[in-house]
């Protein structure tokens, strides 16, 4: 007995919301076969199935950045302290002494402590992270391995897009015909990596305020508020302040002063 054509459109529309290999899982490779053949009883707990599925995408489907600190100068303000007293040969390591560094932009001091982040998101953001130099990176290949999840914005027409980007990649990493490293280049921007980014204090001081400020995008602009907040419990004495300086910023094209 053949399912009813309204079913069968029902089951095609949920299958659209599903990545491609949700659905291989679900059908393998004979879906309008195996469709044609199900009647609308069959047809309902596969629809039972799909959606389960598309409601635990999205709970796993990254919104937000994912940032852990691996590691941290635990010692750091010794560390600090100790670089500092070496400018005039005094064995005083005074805390004022490097709040009074920090505040006349004398920075190389910090270039003595590093923290080492993992960290999870979009190819958009990777490309912006990795234009500040001073960090280092080692980040997932997209030649060895199957990137399966994406960010989503929020906008129903970018997101439904990227859906579409993200099925035709899926598509044919699946299907074993093409190799990753051919594969990869029809992955979107969306698509999540995942990476370990290191950087000494200074450079986290001086990324900061540029990817914390408003005109960044927001993908990028929630990683560096929550890198500073990890940095802040660990590393209060540097990172526990206002990180914006709108005040005396130079950006001219900025319409968020005040």
């Amino acid at each position: 007995m053949e399912c009813s054509w309204d079913k069968y459109l029902e089951v095609q529309e949920e299958l659209d919301k599903l990545p491609a290999e949700d659905v291989l899982a679900v059908f393998g490779y004979d879906m309008v076969d195996i469709l044609r053949d199900c009647d609308d009883n069959i047809l309902d707990m596969l629809l039972e199935e799909i959606r389960e599925r598309e409601t635990s995408k999205r709970s796993n489907t990254v919104m937000t950045n994912n940032v852990e600190l691996i590691s941290i100068t635990p010692n750091y303000k010794k560390v600090l302290t100790g670089a500092i007293s070496q400018c005039y040969q005094t064995d005083k390591h005074s805390d004022k002494a490097l709040e009074h560094c920090i505040k006349a932009g004398h920075l190389s001091v910090l270039e003595h402590c590093y923290a080492t982040f993992k960290v999870k998101c979009s190819i958009q953001t990777l490309l912006q992270l990795t234009r500040h130099r001073h960090l280092s990176f080692t980040v997932q290949s997209s030649r060895g391995t199957f990137l399966d999840e994406y960010l989503q914005t929020g906008d129903e027409t970018i997101d439904a897009m990227i859906r579409e980007s993200a099925k035709a990649y899926n598509g044919l990493a699946i299907g074993g015909e093409w190799d990753f490293e051919q594969v990869a280049l029809l992955a979107p921007k969306a698509m999540m990596y995942n990476l370990y980014v290191t950087g000494n204090f200074r450079a986290w001081f001086e990324y900061l305020p540029k990817r914390m400020c408003e005109r960044t995008q927001k993908e990028h602009r929630e990683l560096a508020e929550e890198i500073q907040k990890i940095l802040a419990e660990n590393a209060p004495a540097v990172f526990d302040r206002n990180m914006m300086s709108c005040d005396i910023c130079k950006e001219r094209s900025c319409s968020f002063h005040g």
